[in-house]
């Protein structure tokens, strides 16, 4: 039992792709993690690089106020002039409905045939 990996190989040359495309995907595998590991903010090691937004604000500067910007309801009515919502157009029948002929529906041959005979001759 003393052969080494290169003996077993010239001894089962079918062997030989399969080595080639498991070294290939582990390379992959490796670099793709040494890439993330060094620049993909999620998993980055060097934090001192690429600090956290929190890290880099300046307590001696003034921030920008929140109060700037205020949604009250006088913005909601003036964009439900100009957009309502599909919840309100359901509710007050405004829902636009296509009548579809037999023709168009394709396929279930066999439920439609159900349903004509059920005198079922209605337009969905």
């Amino acid at each position: 039992m003393n052969t080494s990996f290169f003996q077993i190989l010239k001894a089962k040359k079918e062997l030989i792709p399969l080595v080639g495309i498991v070294s290939c995907a582990a390379i992959g595998a490796l670099a793709f993690s040494a890439y993330s590991l060094f620049s993909k903010s999620d998993v980055i090691i060097n934090k001192s690089g690429n600090p956290e937004p929190w890290e880099t604000v300046d307590p001696t500067k003034p921030q920008k106020d929140s109060t700037e910007m205020v949604i009250n309801i006088a913005d909601f009515q003036e964009a439900f002039k100009k957009i309502q919502p599909s919840s309100f157009r359901s509710a007050i029948g405004l829902t636009e409905c296509k009548p579809v002929t037999w023709e168009q529906i394709g396929g279930l041959e066999d439920v439609k045939l159900k349903l004509k005979q059920k005198n079922i001759d209605r337009d969905f």
